[in-house]
């Protein structure tokens, strides 16, 4: 019994002083590359353009590399490569890890600064210690995600969401929100603009019928009469109301005939009348009916619809054209001074 409690307690330092060992690594964790010298004497800093390289090391035996780009909206993963690596000590600081079977020296300067040499070329890197553990816990998954990416293929590039691709979407959501209350407001707009027009026509239309009618000489005036007392005395007329007041249907034919005979009475009735307002068949059918003094009633049967539907049509009619409420009345009484 005493054998064994002895042999757990060996385990469990040998566990710890092995991941002490882990822990103690001199290149565990991120740096970032600040600067590349070659051998012919020429150098250069790092961030270029915002772009750097990137090195995550998972103790003595594995390495991420990836490449990073520093934007206004946040930092994208450009994929890299997973290494495994064999770490050896050289002493004084020196080190020599195998890196996809090739030595490369490393050189320890502190516990923030270590270089890095392939093919004579020094690499200079710096711990990262601005950047939280979910960043680089993120950007390692992404490298190690991304390694079934064909070597033909196009880099890939990532969008951190710890915080950036977060920020990213909530400006996008943003600025398509804008624009779709923009578009609203342009379309309300024109549809304002559209229905201003159209009630500027019509009450300038209006006009131009009060003023002809007000400017009509007498002699014409009364001449008019004439014809107006002699058409509702016509035969024509005898029968067509007739037919209407029997509640008998009427056709194509006679629909153009009525428009005819009206505007012969009435000059240019009919133009007047489709000037002010873009009417519908029932509209346009009911103000000839109401010209031709048929009755609310009779326009009911021979259009087929109820009286309560032809009543709320002349009063629709009147706001419509006028842009305030009125009576079915009013409309009427408007219709029959076209032209008179």
């Amino acid at each position: 019994m005493k054998n064994s409690f002895c042999l757990i307690v060996l385990l469990l330092t040998l566990i710890s002083c092995g991941n002490s060992e882990r822990s103690n690594s001199p290149i565990e964790g991120a740096w970032t590359l600040t600067h590349i010298n070659y051998p012919i004497g020429e150098s250069y800093d790092y961030p270029i353009n915002g772009t750097t390289y990137f090195h995550i090391y998972d103790g003595d035996s594995i390495l991420y590399a990836c490449r990073l780009l520093y934007t206004a909206s946040g930092i994208i993963v450009a994929s890299g490569s997973v290494s495994q690596i064999t770490l050896s000590e050289l002493g004084n600081g020196n080190l020599m890890y195998m890196e996809d079977d090739e030595p490369r020296p490393l050189v320890v300067i502190n516990d923030s600064v270590i270089t890095t040499q392939q093919r004579g070329i020094v690499f200079t890197w710096k711990r990262v210690t601005d950047m939280s553990e979910d960043k680089i816990n993120e950007i390692r998954e992404i490298i190690r995600n991304d390694q079934s990416i064909d070597a033909n293929e196009a880099v890939r590039h990532y969008v951190l969401s710890t915080t950036e691709r977060k920020l990213l979407s909530t400006n996008h959501r943003l600025i398509y929100a804008l624009i779709a209350v923009f578009v609203c407001l342009l379309i309300t707009a024109q549809i304002a603009i559209a229905k201003h027009q159209k009630v500027c026509r019509a009450d300038h239309r209006l006009r131009e019928i009060e003023e002809e009618i007000a400017l009509r000489p007498q002699p014409v005036r009364m001449a008019l009469k004439e014809v107006e007392r002699s058409f509702f005395v016509s035969d024509y007329y005898r029968k067509l109301h007739r037919s209407i007041t029997e509640g008998q249907r009427l056709k194509a034919e006679d629909w153009q005939e009525i428009e005819h005979q009206l505007d012969a009475v009435y000059p240019s009735f009919t133009n007047h009348l489709l000037s002010l307002y873009s009417m519908s068949e029932l509209e346009f059918q009911t103000s000839l009916l109401i010209k031709l003094r048929i009755s609310p009633s009779d326009i009911a049967n021979v259009l087929a619809r109820d009286i309560s539907t032809i009543s709320s049509t002349r009063s629709r009619l009147y706001q419509k054209v006028f842009h305030k409420k009125g009576s079915s009345k009013q409309w009427d009484d408007f219709v029959l001074s076209i032209g008179s």
